[in-house]
């Protein structure tokens, strides 16, 4: 107004005011996890100057004229599009084509243009959302006027609200009703009607179950009994009901049957339900596929003559916009029948009532998220990139391939960083968002980064499980369904050994201090760093002690090589390393219970676990499968192939191998 009514500001010479420029702000998270954002975001602020912004107000408030309420101002929605279109940053060509999504005011449809306003982005349109625009009439007087491009509507509702049909012209039988409807709604309006839902939300009468006559099940049964007992019934009902054409008096009409005017009691739509649950009211209108009839213990009087027409739901869209880009019709087409009642209802109860079954207590989840999960569950969007990543050695890296594999099967991209990272490089880059999935060791986890010592390690998988998902999901990472196998480190004994009666690390121990051989004792380096070491404990623990000059280090492949060529007598191994049974070497039993038991699972930050939630039962049938036995054999024919030797060209890739295995899971599926 300051320009368009002949204002000026004054200089502010000594510089009071602080400075107010705006900037887009954006959680870290997101932006860790969407880094392509910043750029374009970045480019929109330099493009709004103050004449710029200036004069895009004065469309938004004044219009042309320069006159407020005088019917020539824009939307906000539209002049932003505009300035887009404009700008150099997002134009109208890179934003893709601009659709405007309509619907009512109910949880349902606001549900249903959600499902729209999702589906419609992701496939690369800019939609304008004009969800929640009113009661009965207002999304298809919307669409008729071209406020709005796409809306859901029901049969019956249009053909008795928009087409005037009396109710008991309206067809029951939803095929015909979806015929009628969409010839009716082509020739007067040029409005397309897609592909119909398989739900049908059609208006009930409902009753409490644990207090109503149970001898009435039906509408007949409940117009018999008013008839006979003077309509002694109590009816809450909202006021659309029971002022439209298909609504209360028409159903009475049918019926052969009234409520007495005073025991009708006129409430909001909310109150329906609440009323009926109150004892304000006997009977109460409502919807066939609301959360609250199962949640709250009503039930629905079975319309035995069949006076409601079909109402189930199709996305209808003007017929200009379908020509324009009619590569909406696949899509649209596709959300109906994915609709029934029963998943209708359920993604009405997360929003109206939430996990517990009641309103308002806080578990309730927003409409978009509910409508997102929808789209996503059933494959309606694209899926993210992952970035997979793994150790260099054979288990880590074939269960990398695994996860890979799964991922990509599942449709995701995936970028595939499998065996070229190792040990806490692994952990920071989950940490710093450089990777998103990665198989981690619960030992590794629980001592490496929890900063945990072996000897506070809890015995028992489920217990160390427990342990490491309470302490990371604080870091944001989340830990998904364990290995079946125990990857736990072990003691093994070589060739000098095979004919020595050694079944037990305490036979061990007690051949160690009794026989007066010194055994030559190899080792990874970490198994033997510093005071306190890993070998330290476990002498305390079995009560022996090796010579310090019999105890080498090696690297974990010379090892298996020294117990085969007699340089190793005993060493510190992986309990599922293909090389033991191979080569005939032979797992100590830990009957103390020394070493921690270690599985291995799929760790995952935590804002991708949220925005793909089907990740965290994605792995658990390939996890569960992979027993100690099966580890073996895929780790041997990674490592030693056929001939049960390394390096002879028979050896296969870990990513074959994990092929393999996924594929002989799905047979025996």
């Amino acid at each position: 107004r300051i320009a368009a009514w002949g204002f000026r500001n004054l200089a502010d010479s000594g510089q009071f005011f602080p400075a107010y420029n705006a900037s887009p702000i954006i959680r870290a998270d997101v932006l860790e996890q969407y880094p392509e954002l910043r750029e374009l975001l970045d480019s929109l602020g330099p493009q709004l100057d103050n004449d710029t912004m200036t004069q895009l107000n004065a469309r938004v408030d004044l219009g042309a004229d320069g006159e407020r309420n005088t019917g020539d101002e824009e939307t906000v929605e539209d002049v932003a599009i505009s300035f887009l279109a404009g700008s150099n940053g997002a134009t109208e060509e890179n934003a893709g084509p601009t659709i405007a999504v309509g619907s009512r005011d109910f949880t349902e449809q606001l549900l249903l243009g959600q499902i729209l306003v999702t589906v419609l982005q992701d496939a690369g349109f800019n939609v304008i959302d004009k969800t929640g625009l009113g009661g009965t009439n207002s999304a298809h007087d919307a669409i008729k006027a071209g406020d709005v491009d796409i809306i859901w509507d029901y049969i019956g509702t249009i053909l008795s609200e928009s087409h005037g049909l009396p109710a008991i012209t309206l067809p029951r039988d939803p095929e015909i009703g979806y015929l009628m409807v969409a010839a009716l709604d082509l020739r007067h309006h040029n409005l397309i009607w897609m592909a119909p839902s398989a739900f049908n939300d059609t208006y009930t009468l409902m009753v409490r179950s644990d207090s109503f006559d149970p001898d009435i099940q039906n509408m007949e049964e409940l117009a018999d009994y008013m008839n006979a007992n003077d309509a002694p019934l109590k009816l809450c009902v909202e006021n659309e009901f029971y002022s439209r054409g298909d609504g209360l008096f028409s159903l009475q009409d049918f019926y052969g049957f009234a409520f007495q005017e005073s025991n009708i009691e006129i409430v909001a739509y909310d109150q329906l339900y609440e009323g009926l649950r109150d004892e304000l009211c006997d009977v109460a209108e409502g919807f066939s596929t609301d959360g609250r009839i199962a949640a709250w213990g009503f039930r629905n009087l079975d319309d035995s003559r069949q006076f409601f027409p079909t109402y189930h739901a199709s996305p209808t869209i003007r017929g200009e916009v379908l020509e324009k880009y009619p590569q909406l019709q696949p899509i649209l087409d596709a959300l109906g029948p994915l609709l029934d009642n029963d998943t209708i209802t359920r993604l009405n109860a997360r929003i109206d009532l939430g996990a517990d079954g009641e309103r308002n207590t806080g578990d309730e989840e927003p409409v978009a998220q509910v409508a997102y999960s929808f789209a996503r569950a059933n494959r309606l969007l694209k899926l993210p990139t992952i970035i997979v990543a793994s150790g260099s050695n054979t288990q880590q890296q074939l269960l990398g391939e695994v996860v890979a594999q799964l991922l990509m099967q599942s449709g995701y991209g995936v970028e595939n960083k499998t065996g070229t990272l190792d040990g806490e490089a692994l952990r920071q880059a989950l940490e710093a968002g450089e990777i998103d999935i990665y198989p981690e060791d619960t030992t590794v986890a629980l001592t490496n980064y929890a900063g945990l010592p072996t000897s506070a390690l809890p015995s028992g998988a489920e217990r160390t499980f427990a342990l490491l998902q309470a302490l990371d999901e604080r870091s944001g990472i989340i830990w998904l369904t364990p290995s079946a196998f125990n990857a736990a480190k072990a003691l093994v004994t070589g060739t000098n050994l095979a004919d020595v009666d050694m079944t037990t690390i305490s036979d061990l121990a007690n051949y160690v201090n009794t026989s007066g051989v010194a055994l030559n004792l190899c080792v990874e380096a970490d198994f033997m760093a510093g005071e306190g070491s890993m070998l330290d404990a476990l002498e305390a623990a079995y009560e022996m002690t090796f010579s310090p000059d019999a105890v080498t280090a090696l690297p974990i492949s010379d090892i298996y090589e020294g117990l085969r060529n007699g340089a190793c007598d005993v060493a510190q191994a992986n309990g599922v390393d293909a090389h033991i049974a191979a080569w005939g070497l032979k797992i100590l039993t830990d009957d103390r219970a020394f070493f921690p038991y270690d599985q291995v699972a799929a760790t995952v930050r935590k804002p991708l676990l949220q925005e793909n939630i089907d990740l965290a039962d994605l792995f658990t049938p390939a996890f569960e499968a992979l027993t100690n036995d099966t580890m073996s054999q895929l780790m041997a024919r990674v490592d030693l192939g056929a001939d049960g030797e390394p390096n002879s060209g028979d050896e296969e890739s870990p990513a074959d191998v994990a092929s393999d295995f996924l594929s002989s899971l799905q047979t025996a599926e």
